[in-house]
């Protein structure tokens, strides 16, 4: 594989030009931005997948739900549906998307979840059909900029940081490291326990950042819990090897945290967003004792399987955390 993704750098700089040329367009006027009078977070990265957005659009749901009307807008990837769609909590995954069902099932009606492939007409239609909502959260919009967000969160995961990254084919980047200028904060996440300061990875300041919070967060993992919110105790899955499944794009910390935690892991991987077939849900019915993310959970629920448990997660900021929340306390204010 990296020596397909070696082969494939012309491409990559081919890649890099065209959307260097799309956010100049954007930036010059030449294509259009749309404002809208409400506070807008958009929390997006410059590289595809696994950089840590669910858990910090989460964080940031937990934190505004009590003093504010909150949305999440979201494209729902990898729904089978189109256009804009309003998720409640008996929405099915394969129709609203993991990650939108996961906010709306475990945040109910403290918020409002949409999905839409257009930001704009999301946001248009939010503000129609739910005329007091005051904070808008999109998931994973970074690269949307036909809409005009007031508070940009840019995330990079501590293993493979963009200013370390290469254009898509070569590397993951969907854009070059320049889209920074459009952060008002920059999170290097998923950082491992015990990483000293020194090596925690912040995002270089340069003329187009320099303004930016730079932050840093890690990963907190929770107990086991099954679908009707009971948690178990770890030592229950130490005694036996246990079955884990995982659809998400980088599962090895999860992995990496369940053998710190005494499970023998036998694991089913399976592509990010996967949709698990009925032959594949059959093979679940038969195993002993089961672990899984959080959304994952989501695309598992539509049967009935007591012996599941989901792990869930949340952030901690362990570096910047306090300018960052006193930032976007500021915006959302």
């Amino acid at each position: 594989m990296k020596a397909l993704r070696a082969i494939l750098f012309p491409l990559a700089i081919v890649y890099g030009v065209i959307t260097s040329i799309r956010r100049w367009l954007y930036n010059n006027g030449i294509l259009k931005r749309t404002s809208f009078d409400l506070p807008i977070i958009c929390v997006g990265n410059l590289s595809v997948g696994g950089t840590g957005k669910t858990p910090m659009v989460d964080y940031l749901i937990s934190r505004y739900r009590h003093k504010k009307k909150v949305a999440v807008l979201s494209r729902g990837y990898g729904r089978s549906t189109q256009g804009y769609q309003v998720v409640t909590s008996q929405s099915d995954a394969i129709a609203a998307g993991d990650e939108p069902l996961q906010y709306k099932v475990k945040h109910g009606d403290q918020i409002t979840v949409v999905v839409c492939e257009s930001r704009v007409e999301g946001v248009q239609r939010l503000q129609k059909d739910f005329p007091d909502v005051n904070l808008i959260i999109l998931d994973d919009a970074y690269q949307h900029m036909a809409i005009r967000a007031g508070y940009n969160i840019l995330l990079t995961p501590h293993s493979r940081p963009y200013w370390k990254d290469l254009m898509l084919p070569t590397g993951d980047l969907r854009e070059t490291s320049r889209g920074d200028a459009r952060a008002q904060a920059i999170v290097t996440t998923k950082v491992p326990a015990g990483t000293p300061t020194a090596d925690l990875r912040l995002a270089p300041v340069n003329r187009r950042n320099a303004n930016a919070v730079l932050a840093a967060s890690k990963i907190i993992y929770g107990q086991p819990t099954d679908m009707l919110g009971n948690t178990r105790d770890w030592s229950e899955y130490n005694t036996e090897e246990v079955d884990v499944i995982t659809g998400i794009a980088k599962p090895e910390p999860f992995i990496r945290f369940l053998n710190e935690c005494g499970v023998r892991v036998r694991h089913h991987k399976y592509a990010d967003h996967h949709d698990f077939t009925d032959q594949e849900l059959a093979l679940f019915k038969e195993m002993r004792r089961i672990l899984c993310t959080e959304k994952d959970a989501m695309r598992i629920r539509s049967i009935d399987l007591p012996q599941l448990c989901y792990v869930p997660i949340t952030i901690d900021f362990i570096a910047g955390g306090g300018e960052l929340l006193n930032s976007l306390d500021t915006f959302v204010d």
